[in-house]
C-alpha cells in the first residue's frame, strides 16, 4: 500500500512542476529573461520535452514498485474495455489534430508558424472542451486490469486534468 502513496506523491510533484511551468506568471518571467521572440519560438517545445522527461521517473516507479491487482475484466467483456480505450485514443488524437499537431508539440512555433487562434468547434470539440483530457481519462479508466499502482496513477491524472481544465 505504500507504493500507492508513493505514486500519488510523485504525480503530485509532477503536477506541481507542470503547473508552475504552464502558469502565466512563469511564462511572463521567462519572457522578461529571454525575450518574447524566444518564448514564441521555443517555449512550447521545451515545455513538452520537460513534461515528457519528468514523467519518466513516475513510469520507472510504476515498473519497480511492488503492486497488487485489484480486478481484471474477464474475456470476452474486456473487448468492450479495449474498444473504449481505442475510442479514448481517437478522441485525444483527433483533438490534437484539429488544433494542429505541430503547434501542439511546439514544432510549428519552432518553424516560425504562428498559431491561428481559431476557435475549434468541429469533431470532439463540438461536444467537449478538453478532448485530450477526456480521451486520456477514457483510456485510463477503461483499462481491463486495474492494480493499486494504476489506480493511484489514474486518480492522480484525473485530479490533474480537472485542475488543468479549470485553470
Amino acid at each position: 500500500m505504500n507504493s500507492f502513496f508513493i505514486i500519488l506523491i510523485a504525480f503530485a510533484l509532477y503536477g506541481w512542476l507542470h503547473s508552475i511551468l504552464a502558469s502565466l506568471g512563469f511564462k511572463a518571467w521567462m519572457e522578461r529573461q529571454l525575450g518574447m521572440a524566444w518564448m514564441q519560438r521555443w517555449y512550447r517545445l521545451i515545455f513538452n520535452v520537460v513534461g515528457g522527461l519528468t514523467l519518466l521517473p513516475i513510469f520507472y516507479l510504476l515498473w519497480i514498485l511492488p503492486d497488487r491487482q485489484i480486478y481484471q475484466v474477464p474475456w470476452p467483456w474486456m473487448l468492450i474495455n479495449f474498444a473504449l480505450q481505442i475510442w479514448g485514443v481517437w478522441i485525444a488524437y483527433d483533438g490534437v489534430r484539429r488544433t494542429g499537431t505541430m503547434q501542439f508539440l511546439g514544432l510549428g512555433q519552432l518553424a516560425g508558424k504562428e498559431e491561428s487562434g481559431e476557435f475549434v468547434q468541429s469533431g470532439p470539440y463540438r461536444y467537449m472542451r478538453h478532448p485530450i483530457y477526456t480521451g486520456s481519462m477514457l483510456f485510463l479508466w477503461a483499462a481491463p486490469r486495474i492494480s493499486w499502482l494504476s489506480l493511484a496513477l489514474n486518480l492522480s491524472m484525473t485530479a490533474y486534468f480537472f485542475v488543468g481544465a479549470y485553470y
